[in-house]
């Protein structure tokens, strides 16, 4: 593959790369079976990301499913110089990053299942944003998807009014480091401005005080890139089928549903009509009434044959929950149950079968379970071993769960994440949240996930579990690392520091296994 020849922006200052949940081959899938597609199986599926960076997004996917083969390609040069050292050290051969420009992308490169363009589209020049979505169209597979993320509008028009104040007080012949700091003491203005000012101040504070938080890579590539460029669905929708692709959905699912939120019953019939007539219409008024700001859309070829999601398609999939159970009620009977999701929105179900599913999903949080398994279960436990009654539990239950889904209290995978909730005698983490730990406190779980850990003990922890160790020489290895000092001790009371740390080591590898961070 051609070499790019011109430095990169993202040489001179890192942007930084983690993992982007939505997508995921199996979360992306999930919308795709929904809508009657048939994507290929996610364990041998073939993945492109365009504008990949250092790879820290496709890497943990590589690991995750070392049967599928992935490809990252970007034009910057140092982040996949990086990303391929760290491939080395995890000892990945399904993974490769290409440092080249998508301009000189060649036509043998392949057909892919799916592709990934994120936080690159908008970032771009319109002749580069042409040429994310050819490649889309040239080669993705026939029961391909792909994922392109872009500034929407009508929500990014308050953010661009304070970029372009950010670029209009920018000494553009600064380095980046004075650039970024010039930038941050304009948005702390904003920040600091009192509640309960007009509403474009009110605006103006709330994404002042997002920006105080963003990286200063995020800052200098995102905010005060040349290229911002923001456009509302319909128009993107448009430029996309004129290559012969389709509107297949949102990576966030949710978003697209209307149903249960409040705040949208006034519009409800509207949206109604238009969800029959025109999908990408009625996601046009959804952005308006929202005032959405970034879109994370999914792409198909334009011949493929798409439908409205029913529930005897949630059949094939995995499910997980994090709606809390209420009480203690009889699940085996029609009595009403209450659950809870982390939000505190309730959800009352009397349906035997669906509380008992319900209750399994929420008490074995993060496991996402295969839909077979959950029915079979439910239905043995509430005693339900008619086999007139099966398709109707079936039925009832698929819909609970895409209206869950649709709801946000719910989430889909076309293949469920492999961790366990339980530490073995030797506990082991994954290899790339062991590699990640050693550089950021923030690392990537097996359900492709963002975890922050800052506690330098839960540190210290986590690149101790490699499956070599059992619990007492966990203990021995961190008491030693605490008597030398490298890591801080833990509070003792009326004991040693052996003690403290071996008598809270089952909590700790309790709490890593519950955040889907050991291997079985």
């Amino acid at each position: 593959m051609p070499v790019p020849t011109e430095a990169s922006p993202y040489d001179e200052i890192d942007y930084p790369g983690h993992a982007f949940p939505n997508t995921h081959p199996a979360r992306v899938a999930a919308v795709g079976i929904l809508r009657g597609m048939n994507p290929g199986p996610i364990e041998h599926c073939r993945v492109l990301e365009v504008g990949c960076g250092d790879g820290a997004n496709l890497i943990p996917m590589a690991y995750e499913l070392p049967h599928a083969r992935f490809l990252g390609i970007d034009l910057a040069a140092r982040p996949i110089a990086r990303g391929r050292e760290r491939i080395g050290r995890l000892g990945l051969s399904n993974v490769e990053l290409e440092a080249m420009d998508l301009m000189d992308v060649e036509e043998d490169m392949g057909q892919f299942d799916f592709i990934i363009a994120h936080g690159l589209y908008s970032w771009v020049s319109e002749v580069v944003r042409h040429r994310v979505l050819e490649i889309c169209a040239r080669h993705l597979a026939s029961t391909g998807i792909a994922f392109v993320s872009y500034l929407a509008e009508p929500g990014n028009q308050i953010r661009d009014v304070l970029r372009q104040l950010l670029l209009r007080f920018s000494d553009h012949t600064a380095d980046v480091g004075a650039r970024v700091r010039r930038a941050r003491q304009l948005m702390g203005i904003f920040a600091a401005a009192p509640v309960g000012g007009p509403a474009f101040h009110e605006l103006a504070r709330s994404f002042a005080q997002e920006f105080e938080k963003l990286d200063d890579g995020v800052i200098y590539h995102d905010w005060l890139a040349p290229e911002n460029a923001a456009m509302y669905v319909t128009g993107f929708v448009d430029v996309a089928s004129r290559l012969g692709l389709a509107f297949l959905g949102e990576a966030e699912y949710f978003m697209m549903r209307y149903e249960h939120d409040p705040l949208l019953a006034a519009a409800r019939e509207e949206l109604v009509r238009l969800e029959e007539q025109d999908i990408v219409m009625k996601e046009q008024l959804l952005d308006f009434l929202r005032g959405r700001r970034f879109r994370q859309t999914l792409l198909c070829h334009g011949n493929v044959l798409l439908s409205r999601p029913e529930a005897r398609r949630v059949f094939g999939l995995a499910a997980s929950s994090q709606l809390a159970l209420v009480d203690e009620p009889n699940l085996s009977t029609s009595e009403l149950a209450e659950f809870r999701s982390p939000r505190g929105n309730s959800l009352r179900i009397d349906h035997p079968v669906v509380k008992t599913v319900l209750a399994r999903l929420g008490g074995e949080w993060p496991r996402a379970i295969p839909f077979a398994e959950l029915l079979t279960g439910a239905r043995e436990a509430a005693g339900r071993t008619d086999a007139g009654s099966g398709q109707g539990d079936a039925d009832v239950l698929g819909a609970v769960l895409l209206a869950c889904y649709g709801a946000s209290y719910a989430e889909f995978f076309a293949h469920a994440p492999r961790f366990t909730l339980t530490a073995g005698e030797r506990p082991r983490a994954s290899a790339v949240a062991r590699d990640e730990i050693d550089r950021t406190p923030l690392v990537t779980n097996l359900r492709h996930e963002n975890l922050r850990i800052d506690d330098a003990l839960g540190a210290a922890l986590l690149r101790l579990l490699d499956g070599t160790r059992d619990r007492r020489q966990i203990v021995d290895s961190l008491t030693e690392m605490v008597a030398s000092g490298s890591v801080p001790s833990p509070k003792v009371q009326g004991g040693d520091v052996r003690e403290a740390i071996a008598s809270q080591l089952d909590d700790s590898l309790k709490g890593l296994a519950h955040s889907a961070l050991l291997e079985a």
